[in-house]
């Protein structure tokens, strides 16, 4: 198993503490952010191998945080997580423009899905280094 550098990133605190402790209970350092903003300083100050994103945000929506962060660090792993499959699907063509990944996850997650996608990232960026 590879470890990685985390965040989350969403609205809901309840998310962000069932997520984080997944993570963290697979070996990853889990960072969490309840607001965009809070996303963006936490992305300025670490360097991080992925973001899982919620799309509906208070200020910035996942594709604005996706672009502003892909202009910290180019070559993280984002990847889009949903509630909503009309917006999910809405938003995905503008997603992958601003440099996230084409998979994105719709909540419910699945049991071990986020594990799964993060181990997938993982293994691919330790090819490529």
């Amino acid at each position: 198993m590879t470890t990685g550098k985390i965040l989350i990133v969403d609205d809901e605190k309840i998310i962000l503490t069932a997520f984080g402790r997944e993570l963290e209970k697979a070996g990853h350092i889990v960072f969490r952010a309840i607001t965009s903003r809070e996303a963006i300083d936490i992305a300025r100050k670490e360097r991080l191998d992925i973001i899982f994103t919620d799309l509906v945000m208070p200020d910035f929506n996942g594709v604005e945080i996706c672009k502003i962060i892909k202009e910290i660090q180019p070559k993280v792993e984002i990847v889009l997580i949903s509630g909503y499959l009309k917006e999910g699907i809405k938003y995905q063509i503008d997603f992958i423009k601003a440099g996230g990944r084409e998979e994105w996850l719709r909540k419910p997650l699945l049991e071990n899905e986020l594990i799964e996608v993060a181990e997938k990232i993982l293994t691919e960026r330790g090819k490529e280094n």
